[in-house]
């Protein structure tokens, strides 16, 4: 990964906690958001305390935000990129649709 993506990368973190943080509805505390690095994807993860879930995945290699098609594998079609304004993620994860 290079200086420009980890600056991409961050930056999109920030917007896509930010998405989870307002859009939340509940009495409790927002879940947080965080990387897991794999091989050529990293899942992101949302943490609720009782309950991990993968949010998405981004692809190291072009920077597309996947849909989570399990814990382990991402959807084949990207929802968003982290080096465009558009995130592709909501509250629950990657969009359904682009």
């Amino acid at each position: 990964m290079t200086p420009a993506f980890d600056t991409a990368l961050a930056s999109w973190l920030t917007q896509a906690q930010n998405i989870v943080t307002t859009r939340y509805q509940g009495p409790f505390t927002p879940p947080p958001l965080s990387l897991e690095p794999g091989r050529r994807y990293i899942r992101v993860v949302r943490d609720t305390g009782d309950r991990r879930s993968a949010h998405c995945f981004i692809d190291t290699t072009t920077g597309d935000v996947l849909k989570a098609d399990s814990w382990k594998k991402p959807a084949p079609s990207p929802r968003g990129n982290i080096f465009t304004d558009q995130p592709g993620v909501d509250e629950y994860g990657a969009l359904t649709y682009r």
